[in-house]
């Protein structure tokens, strides 16, 4: 009977972590998830996301940046509190200037907050890192909470079309149609395998990436989810079978 229910609590756990390891980041050499803390707000450019924006009233003091919105804090005290998760950069709080996501499951992409003056213009999606092709998920008139899928099981970037300026900005800034040295996206780690991406579609730049910001989470593969069925079937027959 133990052993049974070790077993049952093994599958349940490999399937969990099967799915969160669904996606994977791939960038510069030197590069890796950082930590940060809440006392880095101080919108001073580093890490490079921390910038002051100029969206809002004086009364917020311009803290609308990535970092407010991911810790429901300044002016955007009172909403979510997602807490502090990793930022994919450089250990400096320097940006990594390209990289893309390995994946091996489709993806699930939700619309958070778009704050720009860009906002009804401006268009997101993915390319493929091996042709270049790019697929639009969201447009300026989708509004949040709207969804969308990644279908792909290999290698793609994000990119950010501003079609007022005429530029097109991607994880891999080498490809930019413009300001090939800035990097227009942050990515910040979540513990279930998902990801947040927070985009900055100017040029020069307030650095505050809230113009656009996805919530990604991996869709775990069928034989994933027939595991976790199967383990909770199991888990199910084992506890009728020695109920008193």
């Amino acid at each position: 009977m133990r052993k049974l229910l070790i077993t049952l609590i093994a599958l349940l756990f490999f399937a969990s972590t099967a799915s969160a390891a669904l996606l994977s980041i791939n960038g510069t050499t030197g590069a890796d998830f950082q930590t940060w803390v809440t006392s880095d707000l101080s919108q001073n450019g580093t890490p490079y996301w921390d910038g002051r924006s100029s969206d809002g009233q004086p009364s917020d003091e311009g803290k609308l940046n990535i970092g407010y919105y991911l810790t429901g804090s300044g002016a955007f005290s009172g909403d979510t509190d997602y807490g502090t998760p990793q930022y994919w950069g450089m250990g400096t709080g320097a940006a990594d200037q390209n990289f893309y996501v390995g994946s091996s499951s489709a993806s699930e992409v939700t619309l958070n907050i778009e704050i720009a003056g860009y906002a009804n213009s401006n268009a997101f999606g993915w390319y493929d890192i091996g042709t270049g092709a790019k697929h639009q998920l969201f447009s300026g008139p989708d509004s949040y909470g709207e969804t969308a899928t990644i279908t792909v099981n290999s290698n793609f970037g994000f990119y950010l079309d501003v079609t007022t300026t005429r530029n097109t900005y991607y994880t891999e800034s080498s490809l930019n149609s413009s300001a090939p040295d800035l990097q227009h996206f942050a990515l910040f780690s979540e513990a279930d395998g998902g990801f947040w991406v927070a985009s900055e579609d100017l040029s020069l730049g307030d650095a505050d990436y809230n113009d656009l910001v996805v919530h990604v989470t991996p869709v775990p593969e069928p034989s994933t989810l027939l595991l976790l069925g199967g383990g909770l079937l199991g888990l199910a027959g084992f506890r009728r079978k020695f109920k008193v």
